[in-house]
């Protein structure tokens, strides 16, 4: 009876990265960035989920940078993420290039219906720690 009622989030073991999260590996991530780049920054992200990544992510890059391009491709198997995904990423950064497939990333790849080329930042979320073990 406990489990019955999962929801689809826990079943397919979705966690979204916390804010706090996102912000301090978006820093490390442009210590990288080389100063007054112009050329179009290229970022992939397999599993967009909620954009907290992306969206910290572009946040870092644009205080490092304001002349630069940006172009995000992200996926995801959950169409109404997505659909809420691309708003947060649309309303914050309008200017970003943004390319977000509905399907499993690895899937796609292997079945040769997606040409990565090339990336400038790939990101993923960090892996999963359960909160109440964080002390220890």
């Amino acid at each position: 009876m406990r489990y019955s009622d999962v929801s689809d989030r826990k079943a397919n073991g979705v966690v979204y990265t916390p804010a706090m999260m996102a912000d301090y590996l978006a820093n490390e991530m442009v210590k990288t960035l080389p100063p007054n780049r112009f050329e179009t920054i290229r970022i992939l992200d397999p599993a967009i989920g909620d954009g907290e990544l992306i969206l910290s992510l572009l946040e870092h890059i644009y205080t490092h940078n304001t002349n630069v391009d940006l172009a995000v491709v992200g996926f995801d198997t959950d169409s109404n993420t997505i659909a809420i995904t691309k708003q947060r990423i649309e309303s914050c950064f309008p200017m970003v290039h943004l390319e977000i497939h509905c399907s499993d990333f690895i899937e796609t790849v292997i079945s040769n219906r997606f040409l990565l080329g090339n990336f400038d930042y790939i990101i993923a979320n960090p892996p999963y720690v359960r909160t109440q073990i964080l002390g220890t």
